[in-house]
Formats: structure tokens, C-alpha cells, sequence
């Protein structure tokens, strides 16, 4: 991530100037970090949790089973960017579900 893209959630924040230098409170760290990734992952962007991959690939891969859904109305409703993405995500879970459950 850029300094500019930093630069751009800290903006608000009070600061102390010296000189060119700003001085952020160490206790907005915890905010501005949640700021960051929120963002980011509203974009999609950045790291969504292992947790909520699963949840994701579980969903698309119960949508495909008992709808009779195209892949795309798949990505439609679950985020995914393509169809070849969930196409990717259903075989996936199908494989992990096959390595937990043989």
C-alpha cells in the first residue's frame, strides 16, 4: 500500500505538526487499521478471512447444487468477479469437502 493511499485514511485524525513532520496518537493505530481494510475489502481488494472464503465457496457450492443457477447468476449473487472464479471456488470447496468428509 502507498504512503499517498495512507495518507489518505489519516487525514482526519489530530495530529501534531513539527516542522514537516506529523505526530499521530498511537492509540488511533487500531482505528486507522480498520479503516484500511474495510476499504479495501469493500473494493475487494484486500484479504477477506479464511473464515469467510469458506463461508463464501460453501454458499456458491450450495446455490449450484440445489438451484438449477448459470455460474454467472452464481457470481451474482455470492461477489465473485467472474464465472470462472466461482467455477473455481465450487470445484475447490467440492475438494476440501472431499478431503474432510471422504
Amino acid at each position: 500500500m502507498s504512503l499517498q493511499t495512507v495518507r489518505k485514511y489519516i487525514r482526519d485524525l489530530p495530529a501534531i505538526t513539527v516542522g514537516r513532520t506529523r505526530i499521530y496518537d498511537a492509540a488511533y493505530l487500531q482505528e486507522i487499521t480498520a479503516r484500511i481494510l474495510l476499504n479495501s475489502r469493500a473494493q475487494g481488494k484486500a484479504g477477506a478471512s479464511k473464515h469467510e472464503v469458506r463461508e463464501r465457496r460453501q454458499r456458491a457450492l450450495e446455490l449450484r447444487a440445489h438451484g438449477n443457477l448459470r455460474y454467472a447468476d452464481i457470481a451474482r449473487l455470492t461477489g465473485y468477479k467472474t464465472e470462472s472464479g466461482v467455477w473455481r471456488a465450487i470445484n475447490a470447496e467440492r475438494r476440501q469437502q472431499l478431503r474432510v468428509h471422504p
